[in-house]
């Protein structure tokens, strides 16, 4: 073992790693240490050195807790918009389907009496359904958000 790293490693080459983090931190070998006033001075910048690492490891930690914080705050916020999102396409989709319901009422009644143009109405009234977005008011919904969250938008009544 190192005489200079007695008491701290254990094997030459603990030691070797020893005084290679001494040498990079106090840019000389414990063997250089050679007065109780250096020593001092040593400690000293141990101390100070333990105090950084200390704040730096607390100010880690709060990022972390508050990177913890932010990420449940967006999980909660993705979770309560996937609920509305799925009650709002349950609505909307029985709704559809409503619509659609009646609009074969039409035409099948119009199949019935041998209604051309009622039948005529009922297929137009069909295509118009089937083409519409499901999804429209939540686009206008969108728009509205974002033009009440820009300051600049006028509002005229």
């Amino acid at each position: 073992m190192s005489k200079k790293a007695k008491g701290v490693a254990t094997t030459t080459e603990d030691a070797t790693v020893v005084d290679s983090v001494v040498d990079r931190v106090l840019g000389r070998s414990v063997a250089s240490v050679s007065s109780p006033t250096h020593a001092l001075s040593v400690f000293q910048q141990l101390v100070t050195t333990y105090e950084e690492v200390y704040r730096i490891d607390e100010t880690e930690k709060t990022k972390r807790r508050d990177i913890e914080r932010q990420r449940q705050v967006a999980l909660a916020q993705i979770h309560a918009q996937k609920e509305f999102l799925l009650k709002y396409l349950t609505f909307a989709f029985a709704e559809r389907k409503e619509n659609f319901r009646q609009v074969f009422k039409v035409v099948d009644a119009a199949i019935s009496k041998r209604d051309n143009e009622q039948l005529a109405l009922g297929l137009r009234a069909m295509t118009e359904l089937a083409a519409s977005n499901p999804f429209g008011p939540l686009i206008e919904v969108q728009k509205t958000r974002k033009a009440l969250e820009d300051g600049g938008q006028v509002w005229e009544f």
